[in-house]
């Protein structure tokens, strides 16, 4: 086998070039140690806790709406 062609690089899938390939990987990287360190840690139960937040919230005013529709049709229907 020739010198050359054992030291090539393995072919890059089309439309892909070497830089993109390894870019990715690179960043990839990087997104993950931080979504391990404690800064990002807090931040996503921080981003929960706010879900959370949010899903009472819409609860309370879909419940609330219920609660309307069903005293005017209870008015309505009784007249009272």
């Amino acid at each position: 086998m020739p010198q050359s062609r054992m030291l090539s690089s393995p072919p890059t899938p089309p439309g892909l070039s070497s830089w993109s390939v390894h870019s990715n990987h690179s960043i990839y990287k990087s997104n993950r140690s931080f979504t391990d360190s404690a800064e990002g840690k807090r931040q996503k139960r921080v981003m929960k806790y706010k879900a959370y937040g949010v899903e009472g919230k819409m609860k309370t005013s879909f419940r609330n709406g219920i609660r309307w529709v069903k005293d005017k049709y209870c008015s309505l229907v009784h007249r009272y």
